[in-house]
């Protein structure tokens, strides 16, 4: 394999414990609005983005609120996770302060927008070790698509083969591999079911932070 130029870290459920949050949003917001949810409706929308989640929960209920409205009071149940709540992963600084150490280049690559990003790294000690952001917003590519990969790799004038890219989601390691990346999967309590794929496709998979 040729030698890694740049690491290529996702945030959430790899360096960030943030993923539970998102599987349990929808139950959250229904929880929060005061509406029952016996079919559990909220867990429908794991895989939606939020201005989707929000425009199902209005059909759905017939939520009297606009969409922004709502839209509004997402955000800021997020919001108030990632500025004041969400904990980093165990081992996570720790990886980066040694990778730093090492004269390695470290960027972050999150579907996460930037401000919510550098908030959560920021009052995690884990900003200052990264050179550049990359955000799905930004670079108005999903982190499913090897064009991403290849974007970030193109801005940081490397080849994609010198990026090792490390990611808790099994697309974002299939989208890796396939843009000709390296990749090191790792395991969150939430990709389960996705580990022995993962274990198959990326170069290596960790089952903690600690074992990189």
């Amino acid at each position: 394999m040729m030698e890694t130029a740049a690491y290529l870290f996702d945030m959430d459920g790899t360096l960030l414990d943030s993923m539970g949050m998102w599987v349990h949003v929808g139950d959250d917001f229904l929880e929060k609005m005061g509406i029952p949810d016996p079919d559990h409706l909220g867990a429908e929308v794991i895989t939606m983005s939020m201005r989707q989640s929000v425009q199902f929960f209005r059909e759905k209920f017939h939520l009297p609120q606009s969409e922004q409205e709502l839209m509004d009071k997402v955000n800021a149940m997020v919001e108030e996770r990632y500025f004041h709540s969400l904990p980093a992963k165990p081992g996570a600084k720790e990886l980066l302060e040694r990778l730093s150490r090492q004269g390695k280049t470290l960027v972050l690559a999150t579907a996460t927008d930037r401000y919510l990003a550098e908030a959560a790294l920021r009052r995690t000690g884990m900003l200052s070790y990264f050179s550049r952001i990359f955000t799905c917003g930004e670079m108005d590519l999903p982190k499913d698509d090897p064009a991403f990969f290849q974007k970030a790799a193109a801005q940081l004038q490397l080849s994609p083969q010198q990026i090792t890219v490390v990611d808790d989601a099994l697309y974002a390691v299939r989208a890796a591999r396939a843009a000709g990346c390296q990749v090191i999967g790792v395991a969150d309590g939430e990709n389960l079911p996705d580990r022995p794929q993962m274990a198959l496709l990326a170069n290596r998979f960790l089952p903690t932070l600690a074992a990189f």
